[in-house]
């Protein structure tokens, strides 16, 4: 069997198991890909500052590409290229959701951290960021845009954002938790950045193998010549995949992996 080009995967709900830790198996299929000569590149929506410690565990290997295809850093953690959106349009975008979604709620990702408005809830059990009126919000350029519509279906949230940014920004969601998109600058996403940085390693699409398991995972899954999902991955992620793993809990990406390297 021909190896893998590279090698794609998401952390959360795919290469994590639910309680966000990793398993013995899955870091031996990783260290067997390493041994291998694949790259193995992490595609993440997280920000950088919730990199370490999935990092620390699995090695620093391979650059990474995080905050859903907005940055992509080197093997050292220094940035290669960054896509986020101008202030430009994070003013538009703003408008608009607001305009026309009513009770909204904004926090931004920036280089230096997240930054919210009072109405943005986040776990009491995280740092709590900075607050800030919307109209200082969008003085700075961001790598992501988050909002929150609370008690709103996710699903449907984020089509109405689709058909709201469009021309402006890229939204998607990674949370099964209801009422959150994450929204990027217009056509940055996990497979745009991914084909970027397979250029830089000379991959063909068609030679990369990818993980997922929710709507921000689709384009990459899309793009990718094998693309896997999880078991319990969302029904739209299972759609755009060649093939239906076993759950992240059941170490469902090193069962592909020790196949693939075999």
């Amino acid at each position: 069997m021909t190896l893998p080009g590279m090698i794609a995967c998401d952390l959360d709900g795919t290469l994590l198991r639910s309680d966000l830790t990793i398993s013995e198996r899955t870091i031996a299929a990783l260290a067997a890909a390493r041994t291998a000569g694949v790259p193995f590149v992490v595609v993440t929506g997280r920000p950088v500052r919730w990199l370490a410690v999935v990092l620390d565990r699995i090695g620093r290997y391979a650059e990474v590409i995080c905050s859903n295809g907005a940055r992509v850093l080197d093997v050292d953690g220094t940035d290669l290229i960054t896509w986020p959106i101008s202030p430009a349009n994070l003013a538009e975008a703003t408008r608009r959701l607001r305009d026309e979604l009513g009770t909204v709620h904004f926090a931004v990702e920036r280089h230096t951290g997240m930054v919210k408005e009072a109405g943005y809830r986040v776990r009491a059990d995280l740092a709590q960021p900075r607050e800030l009126e919307l109209a200082e919000l969008v003085t700075e350029p961001a790598l992501k845009l988050l909002a929150r519509v609370y008690e709103a279906d996710g699903d449907e949230l984020l089509a109405r954002c689709t058909e709201l940014l469009a021309g402006v920004a890229t939204p998607t969601h990674s949370s099964l938790a209801a009422g959150l998109i994450e929204i990027s600058a217009d056509g940055v996403t996990k497979a745009a950045a991914l084909d970027w940085l397979a250029a830089r390693h000379g991959v063909r699409a068609e030679d990369v193998v990818a993980f997922g398991d929710m709507p921000n995972d689709i384009s990459m899954l899309r793009w990718a010549g094998h693309s896997v999902a999880v078991a319990d991955a969302h029904p739209d992620a299972k759609a755009a995949a060649t093939e239906v793993t076993k759950s992240n809990d059941d170490d469902g990406v090193a069962v592909v992996l020790e196949r693939l390297l075999s």
